[in-house]
């Protein structure tokens, strides 16, 4: 049955990244797919119709796999990736609009980091931690929307901008950042969940 299962699922894929544009050489490249597969922690985010991101190993390692040149590259956390102080696992990637940026955060025991690794450096650019759970919500040309949730009653809504390697808070509340979408580069819209009154909000901020 698990192996049915296995050959559909590498099949679903194939499909999907051929109806995204993607040109795949089943014969030389399912084998990688496969191994990739062996693990319940699989995710891809692709990059220009050229490099595809992974999350593999478990969540411990990323493989940027170039399948027009059937290439593969593993990063390790500590090694390529950095040294995370009590690294739990790679929790989301997620490519910059251009393609330039690789966005990567982890859950630690104490917190959560946010790599940014630069493609055409192959090396990380920028890293940041924070003392609660990291949530990914938008990202627009080189920004990224994002949500930390660092206690009961203490979330902050960041944006962190690739160019200048900055990182700034544009709103603090009580409520939960569950979603959020840039209207444009001087706008966003989240919502906000509130616990207490089990109601969620929308609301536009300037960043």
């Amino acid at each position: 049955m698990k192996k049915y299962l296995k050959k559909y699922t590498i099949t679903a894929l194939v499909v999907l990244l051929v109806l995204l544009g993607i040109r795949i050489n089943i014969y030389t490249d399912r084998a990688y797919l496969a191994e990739c597969l062996d693990n319940e922690s699989f995710k891809i985010s692709v990059r220009n119709e050229n490099t595809i991101a992974m999350i593999t190993d478990y969540r411990s390692a990323l493989s940027l796999w170039d399948w027009q040149e059937g290439e593969v590259v593993k990063l390790n956390v500590g090694k390529e990736l950095s040294d995370i102080e009590d690294f739990v696992e790679i929790s989301d990637i997620a490519y910059s609009e251009d393609g330039k940026y690789l966005f990567i955060t982890y859950l630690c025991e104490n917190g959560c980091a946010l790599d940014v690794w630069d493609m055409e450096a192959e090396k990380v650019a920028d890293y940041w931690s924070f003392a609660g759970d990291m949530l990914i919500l938008d990202i627009y040309g080189g920004k990224v929307l994002l949500s930390v949730d660092e206690g009961k009653d203490e979330h902050t809504l960041y944006i962190y901008d690739s160019a200048e390697k900055s990182l700034a808070a544009r709103e603090k509340s009580t409520s939960f950042y569950t979603s959020g979408s840039f209207i444009n580069e001087k706008s966003v819209l989240v919502n906000k969940y509130d616990a207490t009154d089990k109601t969620n909000n929308l609301t536009v901020i300037d960043v």
